[in-house]
């Protein structure tokens, strides 16, 4: 279903971005991003089991429209990949996938900006299944050049489901995270 929403959202504003210069070097219209970085933290609190802060891969995915040039509305995939050492070999993923609202406090090349977002959040265990909830993204950082920015995001969650066999918690699990991601944003 989700996907389904997704696959929607994203044909509607490439349709929209037709109406509008996307790409012109303006932050202004259809906007797209990606980008890669570290996960310093990423914490998977299983009730009185596992209560650790794992380092991290990260990577972030942006689908928007910027209505102006301080403010875009997207949708982001902020995902941070990490080895929690409770499983075993096995890895997770741990993952915020919702609209973010993104609000930029200058013009193109030289600005702060911050982020806030809530929705989707997530957590895959290899061979264990996965787990879904809602979260939140909160983030911020700086445009140093255009269409590229760093950002400090953290987001967090509770997610709930069976998929840790072994574990004698009661299927409700906290993931949260500190993601520094180097991002590209064409606009």
């Amino acid at each position: 279903m989700l996907f389904r929403i997704c696959v929607a959202s994203i044909a509607v504003l490439i349709m929209l971005s037709g109406a509008v210069e996307a790409f012109d070097g303006n932050r202004k219209g259809f906007i797209l991003g990606g980008g890669m970085g570290i996960g310093p933290s990423t914490k998977l609190k299983i009730i009185n089991e596992y209560d650790k802060n794992e380092l991290g891969f990260a990577v972030n995915i942006m689908v928007g429209y910027a209505w102006n040039n301080k403010n875009i509305l997207c949708f982001e995939y902020n995902a941070n990949h990490f080895w929690p050492p409770a499983f075993g070999s096995d890895t997770a993923l741990s993952v915020f996938s919702s609209p973010v609202w993104y609000h930029y406090y200058g013009d193109e090349g030289k600005s702060l900006f911050s982020a806030v977002g809530w929705g989707r959040h997530g957590l895959a265990i290899e061979k264990n299944g996965s787990a879904r909830g809602l979260g939140f993204l909160f983030g911020g950082g700086y445009e140093f050049k255009k269409h590229f920015q760093v950002g400090i995001y953290y987001s967090g969650g509770n997610v709930t489901t069976n998929c840790c066999s072994g574990t004698s918690s009661d299927g409700s699990y906290y993931v949260d995270r500190l993601n520094v991601i180097l991002t590209l944003v064409l606009y």
